[in-house]
């Protein structure tokens, strides 16, 4: 019963919008191919080739509601068992101080992230801030599929302030049959004394007693320079999804202190120490220089007796008006995010890329990565993007 009623989200969306589709606007629409060959993946070694097409539409209906929604056909793979896959179908309602979204929806902030099959309320005010409410059943679980399942995600959060000088405060709990996990966490954004500049996030799990994750940043500008002082630690997993790796990325917090300064319009260098806080102490040295389109960047770690070098550099040129080459190599760099560390590793990817018209780009590439996630992992392909 409860999965019959999860599903129905969607299909009361597209009942209602077209009961209500009066003063339509002019649909966006956005396509994009891709057609891969070798696909390797780090949870699946078997070689394949893969294609996939995304369909992204947007519209608008009337004043107050409007439609957004991602779709995805495509291989079946071990991970992406469903060759159709609904990412996002929602309705978004506008009704000045509350706002309203219902169907498949994708939440993000600095504390959480995911997908839900339900409704999310906020209201908005002046002088108390904004509240939200979201509430469902947890979607997509592993990002693949359009199944729905019986676990049960709600939400809720204050926030106050603007973009820049804001703080949110939320809680939220996972409802998977007898067992439930609950959340609480904290982000803001705020401009301290002396013109210094705070940013972070924590997220505390009530469940297992301990940090789920954080990130804190402190920053401050002198004259065409940044300093930077930051402490971080990647989401805790409980279970290791990589069974094969001896060495992998550790959840554990790493301190940060970092120099960026720019000189001119064209050159930035960036220059950050770090220091693992775990039993075997690792510290490493990031260095990177940006000029017009090339990046250059150097790594040197400590731990012990070891240490590693690695380095990698990035080019993007233009060949005309409507061409243009972009690739990199890398060595003994492992990069997620916006965050590097150092590991036995060797990469590269070059790509094509042509856009013959304002709407259509097609770009060709390569790339190939060995390191500890992936036993390797060569691949080239094609990519067509046409906005309708």
């Amino acid at each position: 019963m409860i999965k019959l009623l999860s599903l129905r989200f969607p299909i009361l969306l597209f009942l209602f919008l077209l009961t209500n589709g009066t003063m339509l606007s002019q649909p966006n629409v956005k396509l994009s191919t891709t057609f891969v060959t070798p696909r390797v993946g780090m949870l699946e070694y078997e070689e394949s080739t893969y294609w996939n097409t995304v369909v992204n539409y947007s519209q608008q209906f009337g004043t107050r509601i409007q439609i957004e929604s991602q779709f995805e056909y495509g291989s079946e793979t071990g991970s992406l068992p469903n060759p159709f896959r609904i990412y996002n179908l929602t309705a978004k309602l506008d009704f000045g101080q509350h706002q309203m979204r219902l169907g498949r929806i994708a939440h993000w902030s600095a504390l959480t992230f995911g997908r839900v099959d339900g409704l999310d309320y906020t209201i908005s005010t002046q002088k108390f801030g904004s509240l939200r409410l979201l509430g469902g059943f947890d979607a997509v679980t592993d990002f693949s599929d359009t199944s729905f399942t019986d676990k049960i995600f709600i939400l809720g959060s204050w926030s106050a302030g603007r973009v820049g000088n804001n703080v949110d405060f939320s809680y939220w709990m996972e409802l998977d049959g007898e067992e439930t996990n609950s959340f609480i966490g904290v982000s803001t954004s705020k401009k301290l004394f002396f013109n210094i500049r705070f940013t972070g996030g924590l997220a505390w799990s009530i469940t297992a007693g301990q940090v789920y994750h954080n990130k804190f940043k402190l920053a401050k500008k002198i004259g065409n320079n940044v300093l930077s002082a930051g402490l971080r630690q990647k989401r805790y997993l409980s279970d290791n999804p990589y069974p094969w790796v001896e060495e992998g990325i550790s959840p554990s917090p790493v301190l940060n202190f970092g120099v960026t300064s720019r000189f001119g319009r064209n050159l930035v260098l960036w220059n950050q120490l770090n220091h693992r806080l775990n039993e075997e102490g690792v510290t490493y040295f990031r260095s990177s220089a940006i000029f017009n389109r090339y990046t250059i960047t150097a790594i040197f770690s400590s731990q012990g007796d070891k240490t590693l070098f690695g380095t990698s550099i990035g080019a993007k040129q233009a060949v005309t008006k409507n061409l243009d080459f972009s690739g990199s190599l890398s060595l003994n760099m492992l990069s997620y995010g916006d965050i590097v560390e150092p590991s036995n590793s060797i990469g590269g990817y070059w790509a094509l890329c042509w856009q013959p018209s304002e709407k259509t780009s097609i770009r060709i590439f390569t790339r190939y990565f060995k390191n500890p996630y992936f036993k390797y992992d060569s691949r080239g392909g094609l990519v067509i993007n046409v906005a309708l």
